[in-house]
């Protein structure tokens, strides 16, 4: 059985492995924010609620908003350096 992976400009995630690689080298994410990115990757083009992002990523867990954007931040600069990386 294949793996599945999903492919966005210079990266691939694959969410099985919990791993971000740009250009097949693995790029350093937590693992919270590779969650994150997963979520919105398999969501692609959809609006994704706050609330359903912290759902699955911390599951029975109260988690400040002020926390995700942290992982959103962190999520963010990670593409963009890979995208520059590329340039």
């Amino acid at each position: 059985m294949s793996e599945r992976s999903i492919r966005f400009g210079s990266f691939e995630l694959r969410p099985e492995r919990g791993q971000l690689l740009s250009g097949g080298v693995r790029v350093g994410l937590g693992s919270r924010a590779l969650a994150i990115l997963v979520l919105l990757a398999e969501r692609a083009g959809e609006v994704v609620a706050v609330q359903e992002i912290t759902d699955r990523v911390w599951p029975n867990i109260f988690v400040q908003e002020n926390n995700l954007r942290v992982h959103i931040t962190a999520i963010r600069r990670t593409l963009r350096a890979g995208a520059e990386d590329d340039i």
